[in-house]
């Protein structure tokens, strides 16, 4: 089992992505998942504009979400 504890990952700002459940891996054909994640205006992108720049500026995310089910057939809710 694969246990995620209010897994943080950072970008570019200083509000994390959290994931947050489980992972089962005890039956191979049927692997499960029970997952949360979330993010609350996370800075994903802070670039300046160049000559050289295809995507500049800002990005946040707000994410609140819910992976449920069989690996291959996950249903995923949220906003």
């Amino acid at each position: 089992m694969l246990d995620f504890s209010n897994y943080r990952i950072y970008g570019s700002g200083t509000n994390p992505f959290v994931i947050d459940g489980t992972i089962d891996f005890h039956d191979p054909m049927r692997m499960m998942a029970n997952i949360t994640l979330a993010a609350d205006n996370m800075q994903l992108m802070n670039a300046k504009r160049s000559k050289e720049s295809l995507l500049y500026g800002k990005l946040l995310v707000d994410l609140k979400s819910t992976l449920k089910g069989p690996l291959n057939a996950l249903v995923m809710r949220g906003d």
